[in-house]
């Protein structure tokens, strides 16, 4: 019964159409293309469903065909369906012509190439991942993913001015979007919502889901080459009629909605036929006889649709335009936000989380379900529980600016400042908390005083030296012409003692006498040259040469220097120390003073670390020609360490021995010498066997040592 009576208000609005046509002379120059006898040739997609498509018997079908099909009927046009790749269709029309009309989505950008008719309806996409995706629940979390889209799509024209940091594989039809997203490891696919249920349900995809609510919303038009108003005209007055009959929701109803019906008795139809056709046939005869009327009414209604549709057109751009700005505006404060090596993070007064810029990764997010994320815990590592010097909790009992120097679990150092954000009525509903890691800064400021009193002890070293040297010069000196004296009164002795064995000279028999005075004179000239060069590498080692004074170095030379400097506390730690120097070792590039700082750290660790003295430290160096470098091994086989305790050694500030007076400091400075070096250190560990150290140094390049 609805199809008849549809079709009778149809028969009506094409009778006041046909009049309109007759009588409005006026509208000649703008009227429709009606009175051309050429079929219009309608453009669409081979595989869109339930849009448009080649179902199995050959045909075309789909909700754009039935809808073309009665927007021409309704005009009085004959209209021929070519349905093929949407590229080929989006040439026809916009580019050689072939093409007359095709459903298209509504983009501004596209207004250049062609007009659109009055929307006919709204349309979405929607998200559609695998199931086993967990990653994907909002358009947000397309960025950074890999999307599968259709070529030539109103995804593709709408991601080209509203760029989305994700990379596209393009496609020839949404249905195979979804097939190769079924098939494959891409993370997500883009297409119409109507369309991916469709193709979930033919081909039976059952390992796709979607994702979040449909997005993109966009209004689907009738598409025309631009300039053909005549044409368009025809297809927005079609489109009316098509509505105002019902036609429109019938097909809109066949294609999408339930198309199951309860029948109508014949009382129903007899009621509604006296009700709805008598009227009609009334008004049937009417419509003659004020067709002329509408004449000058339809002229001025169109151009306040017109007017109306620029002004709407102006709006929406507006609005787009005011929309993509504040996206834009978001974009880059969040950019920059994130890009700030401060955290800065807002809490509530429970210390859970509202937003941080931290990492992605990071637990506490903005947006986690975590109901126990505190600051503590997830910036600075420290436990759940409140702690009373905690700045942040000073800040939310005082509603004051607060800030602090926290050592959290892990050792670093972090400066933390608080601010309050109060309600008009004062009281701290928030804090922003700004936590700099300033480690580093700490570790350079301890190492710049340990530099500053090595500096210092240098400089009263070389004065100690200077004082040393002048006697031990006098020594050196006179040690030779004490032997010559001695020498040359040795055969005068002889000849003056009778009977030497009774002859006695500092306790000694005269013959013993004669061998041990030679003997002592060697002894105090070998010890007098043993303290000048000990006091010339105490004066090397404090001398002052920055790091970019690099020259070549033998490494043999800076351990056997480092194992001069340190002879008294190895003396004093084992009685089993061994050193093997390799042969012919190639130079590197380096910085001597460096090298023999890291190698008396190394050797001082060891000495600290062997309980007695009877447990052997060995230093050995060597190369691999191959690999290009040198390596030195410093081994003791003292307490050792766990693999927890030396995944830390060489971080800042750690140590095990800080009741002892350890710093932490000694093995990060080693790491920082060896990396300026371009080398490496690696430590191996048994706890209460042995530690093994290894230093690789690269050789110096054959044109840098010429």
């Amino acid at each position: 019964m609805k199809r008849v009576l549809s079709w009778f208000a149809c028969l009506v609005v094409l009778l006041i159409y046909t009049g309109l046509s007759s009588a409005a002379e006026g509208l000649s120059a703008i009227g429709p293309e009606s009175s051309s006898d050429r079929a219009i040739v309608f453009g669409g997609d081979h595989d869109y469903p339930p849009y448009e498509y080649i179902n199995e018997k050959g045909e075309a079908a789909g909700f754009h065909i039935d809808l073309i099909r009665a927007v021409c009927e309704a005009v009085g046009r004959r209209v021929n369906v070519q349905l093929k790749d949407w590229s080929e269709v989006r040439r026809g029309l916009e580019n050689t012509g072939d093409i007359d009309v095709v459903a298209m989505f509504y983009l501004p950008e596209r207004e250049a190439v062609v007009d659109f008719s009055e929307p006919h309806s709204i349309e979405y996409s929607q998200i559609f991942v695998r199931k086993n995706n967990s990653s994907i629940h909002s358009f947000e979390d397309l960025a950074g993913k890999t999307i599968i889209i259709m070529r030539g799509s109103f995804t593709e024209d709408y991601f080209k001015s509203h760029p989305l940091n994700a990379t596209f594989v393009l496609v020839d039809t949404e249905p195979e979007a979804l097939r190769l997203l079924s098939a494959s490891e891409y993370d997500a696919a883009l297409v119409g919502q109507y369309v991916g249920r469709k193709v979930l349900q033919r081909y039976r995809l059952s390992n796709i889901t979607t994702a979040g609510t449909p997005v993109l919303p966009r209004e689907y038009c009738l598409a025309v080459a631009e300039g053909r108003r005549g044409l368009l005209k025809d297809l927005n007055m079609g489109l009316r009629i098509v509505k105002a009959t019902g036609k429109f929701e019938e097909i809109h109803q066949k294609w999408f909605g339930d198309l199951s019906a309860e029948g109508w008795p014949l009382r129903k139809i007899a009621r509604y036929g006296a009700v709805v056709l008598g009227p009609l046939l009334l008004l049937i005869g009417l419509t003659l006889t004020w067709t002329w009327s509408l004449k000058k009414q339809v002229h001025q209604r169109t151009k306040e649709l017109q007017n109306e549709l620029a002004e709407r057109k102006l709006a929406e751009q507006g609005l787009r335009d005011s929309k993509a700005e504040l996206n834009e505006l978001n974009v880059q404060f969040k950019t920059i936000l994130e890009g700030i090596s401060i955290n800065i993070t807002l809490v509530d007064p429970d210390l859970r989380i509202v937003w941080t810029n931290l990492a992605p990764s990071a637990e506490s997010r903005s947006g986690s379900d975590e109901s126990d994320r505190e600051y503590c815990r997830s910036v600075c590592g420290r436990s759940t529980a409140r702690c009373s010097d905690c700045p942040v909790v000073q800040c939310f009992e005082k509603s004051e600016y607060s800030e602090s120097l926290i050592t959290s679990a892990d050792e670093r150092k972090w400066e933390v400042r608080v601010f309050p954000l109060k309600t008009p009525e004062g009281e701290t509903e928030r804090a922003i908390i700004m936590a700099s890691d300033i480690t580093e800064k700490v570790r350079l400021q301890v190492e710049a005083s340990i530099s500053n009193r090595l500096a210092s002890l240098g400089i009263l070293a070389a004065g100690v030296a200077h004082e040393i040297n002048n006697p031990n010069g006098l020594i050196l000196l006179h040690i030779p012409m004490l032997q010559k004296c001695f020498e040359e009164v040795l055969p005068i002795l002889n000849r003056h003692f009778d009977d030497p064995e009774d002859v006695y000279i500092a306790g000694l028999p005269y013959y013993r006498f004669q061998e041990e005075v030679p003997r002592i004179f060697l002894d105090v000239q070998d010890s007098a040259r043993r303290i000048r060069q000990i006091v010339e590498d105490l004066k090397n080692f404090a001398r002052e040469n920055p790091m970019n004074a690099m020259e070549p170095v033998n490494v043999n030379d800076a351990v056997q220097v480092a194992v001069r400097l340190a002879r008294h506390a190895i003396d004093k730690a084992t009685d089993y120390f061994d050193a093997s120097y390799g042969e012919n070792l190639p130079p590197v590039k380096g910085n001597i003073q460096q090298l023999e700082q890291l190698m008396v750290n190394l050797i001082m660790n060891a000495c600290e670390a062997v309980p007695d003295r009877t447990r052997p430290i060995s230093i050995t160096t060597g190369m691999d020609a191959g690999a290009r470098i040198n390596i030195i091994r410093v081994i003791d086989r003292g307490a050792g360490m766990d693999p927890e305790t030396v995944g830390h050694a060489m971080d800042p500030f750690f140590t095990t021995r800080r009741e002892k007076g350890g710093t932490g400091l000694g093995l990060s400075i080693c790491s920082r010498i060896v990396k300026e070096h371009g080398g490496t250190i690696r430590i191996e560990s048994v706890p209460d066997k042995q530690t093994c150290v290894t230093v690789c140094l690269p050789f110096m390049s054959e044109e840098a040592a010429q």
